[in-house]
């Protein structure tokens, strides 16, 4: 059952690797983690059921970086 309350955690989250982008529901957003892509966080976000829709959060070093040089 789906709540209206945001998750919240006083520990962290350890988020397993994955083989696959998991599905997305209409209005939803997934965390995931794969492997490491350009972003350097390994973090990735799907929110539609479009599989080409994905892509990962990107650390505070390479947005520093990116800005730089675009």
């Amino acid at each position: 059952m789906a709540s209206n309350k945001p998750f919240r955690s006083k520990v962290g989250v350890a988020l397993d690797n994955q083989s696959s982008n998991p599905d997305a529901e209409t209005d939803e957003v997934v965390l995931f983690k794969k492997t490491t892509g350009s972003g350097g966080t390994g973090v990735f976000f799907k929110n539609q059921t479009d599989s080409d829709n994905v892509d990962e959060l990107v650390s505070k070093k390479k947005a520093i970086t990116f800005g730089l040089i675009f």
